[in-house]
């Protein structure tokens, strides 16, 4: 347990003694991909750390649209809202890959916050910086037209899934057209048309499992 714990950004200053105590609070658990974590409306009383995997953070409406806000993965750690405030979950959680997972409980958590304020600041941090994106969304939704925001979610994806060589970049988790258009912002049918159009320009192009980006054909 405290080899994962290593692992994880949240934990890399702590001393042996303090990770002990953070491994006697945790629970660890595999969860296949396509597992649902928890539901947007539902109490929120687990805070989840990922050490493999991937996991989507999503809104739907009640029509049943889909708007994925964002996606986790291994070292990245959420579910702290509704422990923090008591209110329901604000978004859905889901698994986008097999995923193994390290948990705290709400009374653990609160606990580890009082005694450890290096991980407080942390997850202070993280909060600060999921909120600086999501304001960059909005910004983005009301000024960006549907392909620059198709392309700017795509770098985005590179920058923070994505293996470079050189001006390439190999987008390393499996993102389908509805899953960019959810992320986007933007229609299915919106973002099926600017992906073909960036596929016949070669700014994209699909190895049969994983899409790449060649950030060379941006500027031409």
């Amino acid at each position: 347990m405290k080899r994962l714990l290593r692992s994880v950004p949240l934990f890399n200053n702590l001393s042996e003694m303090e990770l002990e105590h953070i491994a006697s609070i945790c629970e660890k658990k595999g969860m296949r991909k396509g597992a649902q974590l928890f539901r947007q409306g539902e109490a929120g009383d687990t805070f989840y750390i990922i050490v493999n995997g991937a996991v989507k953070i999503y809104n739907q409406s009640d029509d049943g649209k889909e708007k994925i806000i964002t996606v986790f993965r291994a070292g990245d750690s959420f579910g702290e809202f509704s422990i923090i405030d008591g209110e329901a979950r604000s978004a859905s959680a889901a698994t986008v890959e097999d995923s193994v997972f390290l948990t705290i409980s709400r009374e653990a958590f609160h606990v580890l916050m009082e005694r450890h304020f290096s991980i407080t600041f942390k997850i202070i941090q993280q909060l600060v910086a999921r909120l600086r994106k999501t304001n960059q969304q909005v910004m983005d939704l009301v000024f960006l037209d549907a392909k620059t925001q198709i392309i700017k979610t795509l770098i985005t994806l590179a920058n923070e899934h994505g293996q470079r060589s050189g001006h390439k970049i190999k987008l390393d988790l499996r993102f389908t057209d509805t899953e960019i258009a959810k992320l986007a912002g933007i229609s299915h049918e919106l973002t099926a048309y600017v992906i073909k159009e960036l596929l016949t320009k070669g700014v994209l192009f699909h190895d049969g499992l994983y899409y790449h980006l060649d950030l060379s054909a941006l500027k031409k």
